[in-house]
């Protein structure tokens, strides 16, 4: 093989990703910039700036089956993958981060009992009052000020989550805007399953 073309070949390997930089940022200058830079308080279209916060994964997700579909089907796949990259400055996420915080035992069913202490994660009963009975809670109002902290979860590549959890069985479950359903130990946090989506949660 000739030096020439080795050279050749790594200058363009290297430069594919600024390559896709400007290709998104064309693409963006020319079918999104109009909405998403316009600064109108009356605009839901979110700013470049909130749109950095985002992940890869959320923003392609959003143009491919969410809510800009509609706006984005004349793009190819990978034109709307340069203008995810190019509004977030991130890439994909690398899929080997999935397995961290599995539970290193598997549950079947349900832990607890369906009929024990349970959240179902907007507004517990038909009149939306956000209110745990003490006896569903498991634990009184003056031991609430007591409560610490035992564990936290964060959806891999996400930088928000609108769905409130629900709990049932010892499970909780969670939708993300990492377009996924996830079931956690309750009482450790750690992740049982994820299922894949079709839009966030």
């Amino acid at each position: 093989m000739r030096p020439s073309f080795v050279v050749t070949a790594l200058l363009i390997w290297c430069s594919a990703p600024a390559l896709a930089q400007q290709d998104g940022a064309a693409l963006y200058a020319t079918h999104c910039a109009q909405c998403h830079d316009a600064g109108d308080a009356q605009n839901r279209a979110p700013a470049r700036g909130a749109m950095q916060a985002m992940s890869f994964d959320h923003v392609l997700g959003t143009l491919t089956s969410g809510s800009m579909a509609a706006m984005a089907k004349e793009r190819s796949d990978d034109e709307r993958r340069a203008i995810a990259a190019f509004v977030t400055g991130k890439a994909a996420i690398n899929s080997a981060s999935d397995g961290q915080g599995r539970c290193t035992q598997q549950i079947s069913g349900f832990p607890q009992p369906l009929d024990g202490p349970r959240w179902n994660g907007w507004g517990v009963d038909l009149n939306n009052s956000r209110f745990q009975p003490a006896d569903m809670a498991g634990l009184t109002a003056t031991q609430v000020p007591r409560l610490r902290l035992k564990w936290a979860y964060a959806f891999p590549g996400a930088s928000v989550s609108f769905a409130p959890p629900t709990i049932v069985g010892g499970l909780l479950f969670i939708g993300g805007t990492d377009r996924k359903v996830h079931a956690l130990d309750a009482r450790t946090g750690c992740t049982l399953w994820t299922f894949a989506i079709d839009a966030a949660g």
